[in-house]
């Protein structure tokens, strides 16, 4: 099993500038009701991205843009509070995932652009908002791309941002909280599906996708039971990439984001580390659970994956020692 350590020095970082481009896109469909209107507006976009980071202890390489016309205007539409705090942080965290994922390009996210190239069916388990379903329709055409989470308020954001994006007008909502779109009409044309439901439980048949992605998510599922659903919509030879939350994360999320010198919050983060074992997730502790290596290669194996290949992002280690994410690409066998 092969080991890469990835640089973020060595990702050509797109300036906020190419912002604009995108929003010019986006018109006046949308008014100021609801999420969408953060992302039709480079500014709040961007101020609510770098609000997010400060309020959450999250370190970013470019210098922080908060600006005040930005902050007013995010206090007048009730998303910060009058003191500048964040009202929604739901919102903030979807905001900021699609700067990450669509302008600033780690080197885990640009792994798996790198990682999803020439694959045309692909399912994103747990998908949020879509930040990532939007990068992979940016990077190329794509035959067909389905996103799942339990989550509607964050389905409903991406139902949004596929219309004001213009990838297409819907064409099927099921009752069961499926919502189809068709970008053309061409032998070529994209079809991409959104879904709300159960990740243990997959909506599709075996061997739907040649890609299937879980960034960032494994650790609040049923381990064993989500992998074992992966690898059955997986064709022969088709490919899972997996952004997992590594050794590092809970210290990376409880000292350096949260602060963890106080009685209460020790108390908090000694439950959170005891939490990173088990395959089965305690809700209550899922935010500062992790995963190692070895326990996930050995459930991929379990369940017929082969050919895997571990990544870890060096700018995101902790005594140069524990990631604070890490991710594995394997193959499911042919």
């Amino acid at each position: 099993m092969s080991v890469r350590r990835l640089s973020i020095m060595s990702i050509k970082r797109k300036a906020w500038s190419v912002m604009a481009d995108r929003i010019d896109r986006m018109g006046d469909k949308f008014a100021y009701k609801s999420a969408s209107e953060l992302f039709r507006d480079e500014e709040l976009l961007a101020c609510m991205a770098n609000l997010f980071a400060r309020e959450s202890g999250i370190r970013l390489p470019e210098k922080s843009m908060i600006s005040r016309s930005a902050i007013d205007r995010l206090k007048e539409r009730g998303w910060i509070t009058a003191k500048g705090r964040l009202a929604d942080k739901t919102a903030a965290y979807s905001c900021y995932e699609y700067v990450r994922q669509l302008y600033r390009t780690e080197p885990l996210d640009q792994l798996l652009i790198e990682e999803a190239d020439g694959r045309r069916r692909i399912a994103d388990i747990c998908c949020g908002g879509g930040a990532t379903i939007l990068a992979l329709l940016k990077a190329e055409r794509r035959e067909r791309v389905c996103g799942i989470d339990a989550a509607s308020g964050q389905i409903e954001l991406l139902r949004e941002l596929l219309e004001i994006e213009a990838y297409g007008e819907r064409v099927y909502t099921s009752i069961a909280g499926t919502t189809a779109y068709a970008v053309d009409s061409a032998a070529d044309g994209q079809r991409i599906e959104t879904h709300i439901g159960d990740v243990h439980r997959l909506p599709w048949p075996e061997e739907s996708f040649d890609l299937v992605i879980c960034r960032a998510s494994l650790h609040y599922l049923d381990i064993k039971r989500s992998i074992a659903e992966m690898y059955r919509v997986l064709e022969p030879g088709g490919k899972l990439y997996l952004l997992v939350h590594g050794p590092g994360y809970p210290f990376d999320y409880l000292v350096r984001r949260r602060g963890i010198w106080s009685r209460d919050m020790a108390a908090y983060a000694l439950r959170k580390l005891r939490a990173g074992w088990g395959t089965k997730p305690d809700p209550g502790l899922s935010q500062g659970r992790y995963l190692r290596r070895r326990q996930v290669e050995s459930l991929l194996l379990e369940s017929g994956f082969e050919s895997m290949r571990y990544y870890m992002d060096e700018d995101r280690m902790i005594a140069g020692r524990w990631p604070v994410y890490f991710a594995i690409v394997a193959e499911k066998r042919g």
